[in-house]
């Protein structure tokens, strides 16, 4: 559901947040499935998720503390995603390693 290109186009297999951030770029309701904003990751109907909504609020308050506390940079690898039970990224030329997100987080100086 989340990568038809009948609903997403020609590049529906690349991770491009900026989709969602512009509503008119979201294909109507009759293309994309009723869950979370117009995404499968909760599944639908009368087997979606029961908790989604704390899900995505333990999800903002984590995003939020760390944004706050934090700062992240980017360590220069190619990062590429696969399929399994969840999407798994991956060093690209370390894929026997298994999945991998490398990234350097160093705390943010709250004294300033």
């Amino acid at each position: 559901m989340t990568h038809l290109k009948s609903v997403w186009g020609p590049d529906a297999e690349e991770y491009r947040p900026e989709r969602w951030l512009d509503p008119a770029r979201i294909p109507p309701p009759s293309k994309t499935c009723a869950g979370w904003s117009g995404l499968f990751i909760f599944s639908e109907g009368s087997r979606s998720c029961i908790g989604y909504r704390l899900a995505i609020l333990e999800f903002k308050l984590i995003l939020a503390t760390y944004i706050r506390h934090f700062e992240f940079h980017d360590t220069g690898v190619t990062i590429k995603h696969r399929f399994a039970n969840t999407l798994q990224p991956y060093v690209v030329g370390q894929e026997a390693k298994g999945g991998q997100l490398p990234l350097r987080v160093s705390l943010v100086d709250v004294q300033k």
